[in-house]
């Protein structure tokens, strides 16, 4: 896509809560905010907000928003980035 072109980019970014599909109490089973060592790195959830966010700036107009879905689990760090 041509830099500045987009005016709208609406994204549901991954909660990085890997867990196969199964249904967990998270809070009872493991505390929230806790990560499973078998799940991604949190630097590599990382790295993936801020490369897809920062794509969203170079294609967005000046004026263009990002609308962006969320959790407890990734807004903070989505939030961050997108400043």
């Amino acid at each position: 896509m041509p830099d500045n072109s987009i005016d709208l980019v609406i994204a549901d970014p991954p909660y990085n809560l890997g867990n196969n599909g199964t249904k967990l109490n998270m809070k009872e089973i493991y505390g929230f905010n806790q990560f499973k060592e078998d799940w991604d790195k949190i630097d590599d959830f990382h790295s993936f907000n801020k490369a897809w966010i920062d794509e969203c700036h170079r294609v967005l107009k000046p004026d263009g928003s990002i609308l962006a879905y969320g959790t407890h689990h990734n807004l903070f760090t989505v939030g961050y980035l997108i400043e």
